[in-house]
């Protein structure tokens, strides 16, 4: 079972690094470099561009994570970077679907401002920090390091809430964009689902009943928590049989 357990995490911890990689990849190969430096570039010099930039974007993650240990652990790395760049890069895009003043340019101010915070906060303002020998920042500083994850919280969701705010109250009219997509709403046709496949259903049901048979097997030979594993057993064969039913009937 902890071979299982791993196999699943690896497997779906590659899943999602090679789907943010190609991601990643396609953004900065099509809207910068086919955009920015070279509108005419042909399908392979993309392909190879984009094939360089995978390398590039890999060995930064694998730097990064190799980096982890030396700047107090994963936990503290996640938290960090979640607090200080998933709000400013991703709220101005949810805000624009709500919003007809925000427009894509609105991620530049908002996402610079709060980087430079929160690098302030992080870096500059930390015990050992560039801005440690300032003395007119010293309660500043003080309370910074007293309530870390109150000021990333701070600097990572407040800072850009603030100025999006800002920027919806001191423009004026709708957006170009936000007409248009509000004009393609009204002409679109809704048109009826296409019927899905029943085959993730079965393969569903075929993986969790191979499973609820390993635990099945475990309790027979295993006579440590021989009820808890039965049980365990049960309900995986009781899951299996739901999928199987959904197949069948979909």
């Amino acid at each position: 079972m902890m071979g299982l357990m791993m196999a699943a995490m690896v497997s779906a911890t590659a899943s999602m690094v090679s789907a943010q990689l190609n991601v990643f990849t396609g953004v900065l190969t099509s809207d910068f470099y086919r955009t920015l430096f070279k509108p005419g570039a042909s399908e392979s010099e993309l392909v190879t561009v984009g094939r360089a930039t995978t390398v590039v974007l890999a060995g930064i993650l694998i730097g990064i994570a190799l980096g982890v240990p030396y700047a107090g652990g994963a936990e503290k790395v996640i938290l960090s970077v979640t607090s200080l760049m998933v709000t400013p890069l991703l709220l101005p895009s949810v805000w624009g679907l709500f919003s007809k003043r925000v427009t894509q340019r609105c991620i530049w101010p908002t996402a610079g401002i709060s980087f430079a915070v929160g690098a302030l906060v992080k870096f500059g303002l930390s015990e050992r920090g560039f801005l440690s020998g300032i003395e007119s920042l010293r309660l500043l500083r003080t309370w910074i390091q007293a309530n870390q994850r109150t000021a990333e919280a701070f600097v990572g969701v407040a800072l850009p809430v603030l100025i999006l705010s800002v920027i919806e109250l001191s423009s004026r009219g709708a957006s170009e964009g936000f007409e248009n997509v509000r004009a393609k709403t009204a002409e679109h046709i809704h048109r009826p689902a296409p019927r899905t496949s029943r085959l993730p259903a079965l393969v569903v049901s075929w993986v969790i009943g191979f499973c609820g048979l390993l635990m099945a097997l475990l309790a027979a030979v295993n006579p440590d928590h021989r009820r808890v594993q039965a049980v365990f057993a049960g309900a995986l064969f009781v899951i299996a049989s739901l999928c199987a039913l959904r197949y069948m009937h979909k």
